[in-house]
């Protein structure tokens, strides 16, 4: 679980804007992005999934970073919200590039 929260933060720092996005985030909402994700992270890991779900979002429609939608997803799972999350995946799926690692 670690090694995909770290590879989304890496992710995050790197990734190009979306091909389907007509304004690529700027570089202030890129920070407000990377700030969420940090505090979503923590949330998580505190077993807080509500909040994680919310700052997940947020750096999501921040950075419409697809690779968000995967934890999204995840959080979702983790709180037992079996069919958000389902949606979440698939969505992740259809947006995110092949080669993200959480595709496998």
């Amino acid at each position: 679980m670690n090694r995909l929260i770290l590879a989304l933060a890496i992710s995050l720092a790197v990734a190009p804007a979306p091909a389907f996005s007509q304004d690529a985030p700027t570089p202030a909402q890129m920070e407000k992005a990377k700030k969420a994700f940090g505090e979503g992270k923590k949330f998580f890991e505190k077993g807080d999934f509500p909040e994680a779900i919310g700052k997940f979002k947020e750096s999501y429609n921040l950075s419409k970073n697809p690779v968000l939608l995967y934890n999204i997803g995840f959080a979702n799972e983790s709180a037992g919200q079996d069919d958000i999350a389902l949606f979440y995946y698939r969505k992740f799926l259809t947006d995110a590039p092949a080669e993200a690692a959480q595709v496998a």
